[in-house]
């Protein structure tokens, strides 16, 4: 267990994000309105088996160090949740239903982490809600419309692997869900103003310029 007064100085920055998790806080802790509980889909992964071996033996343990280790733990284990595990799944249906907010929050986290491949039929399935529905609510939410949502994180997530990694472009195509290199790099260039190849050589040339040195 943790303390309110510990979570708001010590994890604060869990409420700085926009996420589910971040929800399922707020919503506990700050609005007194029960959530339920959250399943993440952590497969096989040794770091979340390790952690909560070493949850448990700090909370056998109890001693002086004990409240500091559980507290830097937990800190590495909800960054984890956040940055790897993209399936869930919300204990707590009439919660979500009775707060439109809310769903609408989870319903965005979903898009975020299934951007290369999500439509509204499968939103529609999976939320059971009519797909004009869902497209009002993400408008509401988002300030744009679903097709602009995802588009802007392909572009976002693309702009990423050009910075960061060596993937040619109809890999990145393929990985943030363009079929085609033509169509992905007119996009690209409308919202950066530089086509793919240029955006990296750009990147690349700023990267490889010598830092000035002052004395």
């Amino acid at each position: 267990m943790i303390r309110k007064t510990t979570f708001d100085s010590v994890f604060s920055f869990l409420m700085k994000r926009d996420s589910l998790l971040t929800a399922f806080f707020r919503e506990n802790l700050y609005k007194k309105q029960s959530m339920g509980f959250l399943i993440f889909s952590t497969g096989t992964s040794w770091q979340v088996q390790r952690w909560m071996q070493m949850l448990l033996g700090e909370a056998r343990c109890r001693d002086l160090c004990s409240n500091g280790n559980s507290i830097c733990i937990a800190a590495l284990f909800f960054n984890y949740l956040h940055r790897h595990c993209q399936k869930y799944y919300t204990g707590s249906g009439a919660s979500t239903a009775e707060n439109p907010e809310l769903c609408c929050l989870i319903l965005l986290e979903y898009i975020r982490q299934n951007y290369a491949s999500v439509s509204l039929a499968e939103l529609s399935r999976t939320f059971h809600y009519s797909p004009s529905f869902l497209s009002k609510m993400i408008h509401r939410q988002a300030g744009i419309s679903f097709g602009e949502f995802v588009q802007k994180q392909k572009l976002e997530h693309g702009e990423t692997l050009l910075k960061t990694t060596g993937y040619t472009l109809q890999e990145i195509c393929e990985i943030i869900g363009y079929d085609s290199c033509a169509h992905f790099s007119r996009t690209f260039k409308k919202r950066y103003g530089l086509s793919p190849s240029e955006f990296r050589k750009q990147r690349q040339k700023a990267a490889d310029a010598p830092s000035e040195t002052r004395i």
